[in-house]
C-alpha cells in the first residue's frame, strides 16, 4: 500500500514514500538545468487522497 499522506495511526505501518520524498525531488529535478529548466508544470490525478495531497504539498512548494 503506498502510504497517502496527512494520515498517522500506531496499529499501521506505512512501507512506501510520502508524497514529498516522491514529488518534490522530481519536481526539483524538472525546475532544475539538468531537467530541462522547466517554468510551469501541470499537476493531474485522479480524484482520491494522494494526488490531492501531492498537489497540496507541490503548491505549497512551489
Amino acid at each position: 500500500m503506498q502510504y497517502e499522506g496527512e494520515e498517522c495511526s500506531r496499529n499501521v505501518f506505512y512501507t512506501g514514500a510520502a508524497p514529498n520524498q516522491q514529488a518534490i525531488p522530481a519536481v526539483e529535478y524538472l525546475m532544475s538545468k539538468d531537467g530541462g529548466a522547466k517554468k510551469t508544470l501541470r499537476l493531474l490525478g485522479t480524484d482520491y487522497v494522494y494526488p490531492r495531497t501531492t498537489n497540496k504539498i507541490l503548491r505549497a512548494f512551489s
